[in-house]
């Protein structure tokens, strides 16, 4: 049946509403006049012909492109209609309120993760009210491919869809984030690009992409050009979101600037496209003071905003507000204004601040002080270390509120960072006057670092001769923050043009190190042919130098060691080291691989409710010894290396028999760390056997790949004997690989000739960490070639064939 819409006038009321908008906006790029829709009634205006989800009838046999379902009204749908869409569809679209379901081949753009969340509910409403009889029907055509075929087809989809070029000028082949843009973002990450470089590494892989995994990690190169390696690279990009004064919201390729001018509060926040996007810098405008005739004057410059501007030009945004200074003695008098300047720019991270102090005409003001700087450092992050850089280029670190105040002469640049996070996730922000400050002091409350500012001094300024100060700001989210100069230069780098580098480092160094030392080990075997002896070397300077940047800023003599490791990170350095070490076995890299390998033993804590059990923790300083699902199974992967290693230790195998019985499995009921609900079995971890709040599940599917590239390792090395654990923990790990396999096929879908492993069960696409390391834990080939352990039988996988139309 064929609903009648609204008329024109109420179509109209109904767009109003943004999420109604954005919905028709993308069901309108789906119409055309062979295309069936199905959409709630208040659309039936905007597509003729469309029908209400409450009148659908096997609805997979019509053949709809689209079915568009309210969230809050999805009960109404007969459940026998709604369950087979939500198995056999994938979502192409979400916002908060709306969720399209459309044919997996015409799947384009994958819905926002951030709103699929809905699905889990639905499904689970679904099943249990369609009729068993249909429930059972409802499954999807599998298909048994061997080992061998099914990783080729998911490496296919990866060169497929995934790798693309950078831009025609580079030369630099890259990893996109996802195929197509998301959520109107086009990344290409350095550690995605190393995740991928492995899988390509593999010989049977290579010689059908040959170069490509060393092209990647020319990519990985070009993004460490010193001592750091940058996260990303993107686009050129500048969209003002929000151009109210008291409501701006400004995207950078990286950033996002946004707050109330009038108010003078400018934020900023790293853009991410999972959840962790949030301000971690606040800029104020700080104090003047000054005298007049004599007389002092002093000025909140907040305090006294009078007018405020969002202006947009090109490649270029401007964000201004302006400050009156008046007479104490007679408030109705205007001295001055002060005009505070923030600039971004399409193709870099940085802000430049400028604040111009403009007398009234017939006033000059004399000992004049301005303190711009940073506000609400105590709410929004663990600011506490100062490094600063003189003009001897010689860094001076120290704890921030112990070294405050202190003479800015002659002080270049400053960073005040986040010491006792993690480097690869430490907040720095980092500040390069142009002009001459004279000091830098502290705001505190309760002995808490609150604000910072710069002093900056004029002897006198007219409407002439105006005073004006210029500094350079850039916040990054992870850093070798003693590398002064490092950051000095990258704040003035004037960028490359259409394409941008992150300023922030990655956090997954070590993926970038296993990377290059597994194309290191197969090319010194010939796998590749004949390399040039200066690629060998070149790569080989390349590991050993970031290993030794790595090295020091582990600080493993730190009593707080335990806040400064990334477990997963330092795990996969253990990797790397254990690969290169068969390259170069008299280098000392497996006596470095053993003293790392005891430090990540020494991360391990018991888990409440089982004396056998423990867990690897990531410390932050809110919440140390946080278990993680994706760095227990790293660590236990870099521990099942190094037993089929080296002879393993009792304390090695311990730790992995702990490991193993740390991970449980469960069908999680509700949210937690950002993962939805689950209607199946999966694999879970927590702080206490018994709990079911603080549980890491594996909801996204990368984690599941790291799950079982572990177990397939700590299996082998139990099986030939040099790994003793007990039968349980066998029986145990057999039952956690069985678990993890299934839940990971839920993900994945073949189609000519390829297979897609999705980010997790309710998404419509993979990502470009999602599908190299469900294969890599899919079909654990790499392993045992680095290994040299025969390919053995590898059981068929029956993976999921998506329905064409």
């Amino acid at each position: 049946m064929t609903a009648t819409g609204p008329s024109a006038p109420d179509l109209a009321a109904t767009l109003s509403d943004p999420e109604w908008r954005s919905l028709h906006d993308f069901l309108t790029g789906l119409a055309d006049e062979t295309a069936r829709l199905v959409v709630p009634a208040p659309l039936h205006h905007a597509f003729p012909g469309a029908i209400c989800p409450q009148d659908m009838a096997d609805p997979i046999a019509q053949e709809f492109a689209a079915i568009a379902i309210h969230k809050g009204d999805y009960t109404s749908i007969p459940a026998d209609s709604l369950y087979p869409l939500l198995i056999l569809y994938r979502p192409v679209f979400a916002n908060a309120v709306f969720i399209v379901l459309a044919p997996s081949d015409r799947a384009g753009a994958a819905a926002d993760r951030a709103h699929t969340g809905a699905l889990t509910a639905m499904i689970a409403w679904a099943r249990t009210h369609a009729s068993p009889a249909l429930v059972a029907a409802t499954t999807t055509p599998h298909a048994e491919l061997s080992a061998d075929e099914a990783l080729t087809a998911m490496a296919r989809l990866i060169a497929r869809d995934l790798v693309q070029q950078v831009s025609d000028d580079s030369g630099l082949v890259a990893v996109a984030e996802t195929a197509l843009p998301f959520a109107g973002t086009r990344w290409f990450w350095g550690d995605d690009a190393g995740k991928v470089a492995e899988l390509f590494c593999l010989p049977t892989l290579a010689a059908e992409q040959p170069d490509l995994a060393s092209r990647l990690i020319d990519l990985v190169m070009a993004l460490s050009p010193a001592g750091l390696i940058h996260r990303r690279i993107g686009p050129a990009d500048l969209r003002v979101e929000s151009d109210d004064p008291r409501d701006l919201k400004v995207a950078t390729p990286f950033t996002i600037t946004f707050g109330d001018l009038s108010r003078g509060r400018i934020q900023q926040a790293i853009r991410f496209n999972d959840g962790r996007t949030r301000p971690i810098v606040c800029f104020v405008p700080g104090t003047l003071t000054a005298s007049w005739r004599g007389r002092p004057v002093t000025c909140d410059l907040a305090a006294a905003i009078f007018a405020q501007e969002v202006t947009h030009d090109g490649d270029s945004v401007m964000l201004r507000h302006v400050s009156t200074i008046r007479d104490p003695g007679d408030v109705t008098r205007e001295l001055a204004t002060v005009t505070c300047t923030y600039s971004l720019a399409a193709n870099r991270s940085i802000v430049g601040f400028e604040l111009a102090v403009r007398p009234a005409r017939f006033v000059t003001l004399k000992d004049i002080t301005v303190t711009p700087g940073l506000g609400d450092l105590d709410q929004l992050g663990h600011f506490d270390t100062l490094t600063t850089l003189g003009s001897t280029s010689q860094p001076h670190i120290a704890p921030a509120l112990g070294s405050l105040p202190l003479s800015a002469a002659a002080m270049p640049y400053l960073c005040l960072w986040e010491s006792r996070s993690l480097p690869g996730h430490a907040v720095g922000v980092h500040m390069a006057p142009a002009d001459t400050a004279t000091k830098l002091s502290a705001v505190t409350d309760d002995e808490r670092l609150t604000g910072l500012r710069l002093h900056y001094r004029s002897r006198a300024a007219t409407r002439r001769t105006p005073f004006v100060v210029r500094d350079t700001r850039l916040v990054t989210t992870g850093g070798y923050y003693d590398r002064a100069a490092e950051y000095r230069d990258l704040i003035h780098d004037a960028g490359d043009g259409g394409w941008c580098r992150d300023p922030s480092m990655s956090y997954d160094t070590g993926v970038e190190l296993n990377a290059v030392a597994t194309w290191l080990f197969f090319a010194s075997t010939n796998a590749y042919g004949t390399v040039p002896p200066d690629r060998m070397t070149t790569l080989r300077a390349w590991y050993d130098r970031h290993l030794s940047l790595y090295r020091d800023h582990l600080r493993s003599d730190d009593p707080n060691v335990h806040e400064r490791i990334f477990v997963r990170g330092l795990a996969f350095v253990i990797l790397s080291l254990d690969t290169i070490a068969r390259v170069h076995p008299d280098a000392g890299y497996d006596r470095l691989a053993d003293r790392l390998t005891n430090l990540l033993l020494d991360t391990q804590t018991p888990v409440a409710g089982d004396p056998d059990a423990a867990v690897f923790g990531s410390g932050l300083p809110d919440a140390p010894w946080r278990p993680e699902l994706d760095s227990q199974c790293a660590a236990l992967l870099a521990l099942g290396r190094r037993a089929c290693t080296e002879p393993p230790s009792t304390a090695l195998a311990a730790a992995i028999a702990a490991g193993v019985t740390a991970l449980r499995i469960a069908t999680p009921s509700s949210s937690s760390y950002g993962n939805d609900p689950l209607d199946h079995p999966t694999i879970v971890i927590s702080r206490s056997m018994d709990d079911d709040d603080l549980v890491d599940t594996g909801f996204w599917t990368y984690k599941l790949g790291l799950a079982l590239r572990a177990f397939h390792l700590i299996d082998h090395a139990a099986t030939t004997g040099r790994l003793a654990l007990p039968d349980a923990t066998r029986a145990h790990l057999q039952q956690l690989a069985a678990t993890a396999t299934q839940a990971l096929l839920r993900a994945a879908d073949y189609r000519d000739g390829l297979i897609e492993v999705r980010t997790s069960f309710n998404a419509g696409e993979t990502n470009s960490e999602t599908q190299p390391w469900a294969a890599l834990g899919l079909v654990p080939l790499l392993d045992r070639a680095l290994l040299d352990i025969p390919a053995g039988e590898a059981l068929p996988l029956s993976i999921a064939i998506t329905p064409k139309a």
